[in-house]
């Protein structure tokens, strides 16, 4: 049997639970008190391209709205939950964590991981 290896990139990240949904619904920004740091392979694309400003905050088709959006791959000890927010800490950006899952290591070691999809949010000022 061959063994194969993937090299992924990896950032410093920090996660952040969200804090409770306004009057009208809408989720406030996440505490400010970080829930884990640490590293994380980060696998990112753009989301889709919206260029209607009324339905996806695009602005023409010369300036669409594309957020990023792609995978995360935590360690075991970062109990991510779907609504905390995702940090990198090498540019500052934001991503919304769902679909939050452990992927146990298919050897039966221990190496198992956390995946999440993410869905990225507005620059921090």
């Amino acid at each position: 049997m061959s063994a194969s290896v993937v090299l992924l990139p990896t950032y410093e990240v920090t996660l952040y639970v969200p804090d409770d949904a306004d009057t009208h619904g809408w989720q406030l920004p996440p505490e400010p008190v970080p829930y884990w740091a640490g590293v994380a392979s980060v696998q990112l694309s753009f989301g889709s391209a919206g260029v209607t400003a009324d339905s996806a905050g695009g602005h023409g088709p010369f300036a669409p709205s594309t957020p990023m959006a792609g995978t995360a791959y935590l360690a075991a000890d970062a109990q991510p939950r779907d609504g905390m927010v995702l940090v990198t800490e090498s540019d500052a950006r934001q991503y919304v964590c769902s679909s939050c899952r452990w992927v146990p290591d298919p050897s039966g070691g221990e190496i198992g991981c956390w995946t999440v999809n993410l869905m990225g949010m507005a620059m921090i000022a």
